[in-house]
């Protein structure tokens, strides 16, 4: 049977590639697209481990997250209570500013992150598995000193010892973190507090990050700070873990619709093929018919030949769009977490099968019924 389905998508090379470069084409872009949700997926799950146990205080906002937390304003007042807290082991003040290298925006997605903290507790916005490649962590008294990000230090190809420029100040490097797949410190810059709050013009913070004494006690804090300071939202890692997750979920349906679009234009592709296929070979389906091919076997006999298109088109849109993902790293630093999973590469494959099944089944129910003798005379 697999013999005869490869003879007869041989007959009309032409017809047969065109049909498979449309599955190719939609394949492809549903991994590649698909890939860039991935890497989103896996690089913050992976920084949150590293955050367990830290909790997100901001500004109340009906904005998503991350939107909330980059506008958010808390005054001193608002911060002394949410200190005052009882069961918080640890707290770091923040101020954070976004910024675009070079005024592209890249997609949208910030590619500099100013970050202002206290350098005694730097640790707790960098995460404790946060290490250094090069140099040392901010020291109190350095005004116009900063750790940078990895990525950002190769963007920039600078390190310890050179400058950057923030809102037309110059800050020296003194230390450049190891990579470690959040884009706030892969691509930030963590200058002293006190100088954030000058450099932004501002005497209000942007949120303050806890650690309780006791780890068993995150929730209960985190529900309490709700519950009992007005204006402002309290997130433990795991509630953010959740919140992102769901975003995340959001953009991968999104842009699994638009590949998909070009992937189902390319299953209506098989569809046409396999019904052309069918007109031409009537006769010879009326003869196999006669010799005593059953219905059942004409029936799989045209769903081999369009599963096996959509297989190979699938197989190779897996590649391609696995090439794409790897391509879309050199585009924009915020694509450079953009990942081919397993489960992706077999989804994807597993999609372009099932495009073969019901783009062929109808053409192939219609052969299956095909009367023997009219088919016989069918010129």
């Amino acid at each position: 049977m697999l013999d005869l389905a490869l003879k007869s998508i041989m007959r009309s090379k032409t017809r047969s590639f065109l049909t498979t470069f449309g599955i190719v084409i939609g394949i492809t872009a549903i991994v590649a697209l698909g890939s860039v949700s991935e890497g989103l997926r896996i690089q913050i799950s992976e920084a949150l481990e590293m955050a367990a146990g830290l909790i997100y205080v901001y500004e109340e906002s009906d904005q998503p997250l991350f939107l909330a937390m980059a506008s958010s304003s808390l005054s001193e007042e608002k911060i002394q209570e949410i200190e005052d807290v009882g069961g918080i082991k640890e707290s770091a003040r923040f101020v954070m500013d976004i910024a675009y290298l070079d005024g592209d925006q890249q997609f949208g997605q910030p590619d500099l992150f100013i970050n202002g903290v206290d350098p005694e507790n730097e640790e707790l916005l960098v995460t404790e598995s946060a290490e250094l490649d090069d140099g040392e962590t901010l020291e109190g008294g350095d005004a116009y000193s900063a750790t940078i990000g990895y990525s950002l230090a190769q963007d920039l190809d600078i390190g310890v010892g050179d400058t950057i420029e923030l809102k037309e100040e110059n800050f020296v490097i003194v230390g450049v973190y190891k990579k470690i797949g959040d884009p706030g410190l892969d691509n930030g810059v963590l200058i002293p507090i006190e100088t954030a709050l000058d450099l932004l013009d501002t005497e209000e913070y942007s949120g303050i990050i806890v650690y309780p004494e006791d780890l068993d006690d995150v929730e209960e804090i985190t529900d309490y700070i709700n519950e009992n300071i007005e204006g402002v939202t309290a997130l433990s890692t795991e509630d953010v873990a959740i919140t992102i997750s769901s975003v995340i979920d959001q953009i991968q349906i999104f842009t699994f619709g638009i590949a998909g679009i070009s992937a189902i234009v390319g299953g209506l592709g098989v569809l046409n093929t396999m019904i052309m296929s069918i007109m031409e070979r009537k006769r010879e389906i009326g003869i196999m018919k006669a010799v005593g091919a059953t219905n059942n076997c004409i029936l799989q006999q045209i769903l081999t030949e369009s599963v096996i298109i959509t297989f190979f088109g699938g197989l190779a849109g897996v590649i391609l769009g696995s090439l794409g993902a790897y391509s879309l790293r050199f585009i924009s630093s915020a694509l450079e977490s953009a990942t081919v999973t397993p489960s992706l590469a077999i989804g994807s494959l597993i999609f372009a099968v099932l495009l073969g099944l019901l783009g062929g089944f109808y053409p192939a129910w219609k052969a299956s019924k095909l009367d023997p003798i009219e088919a016989i005379r069918y010129e």
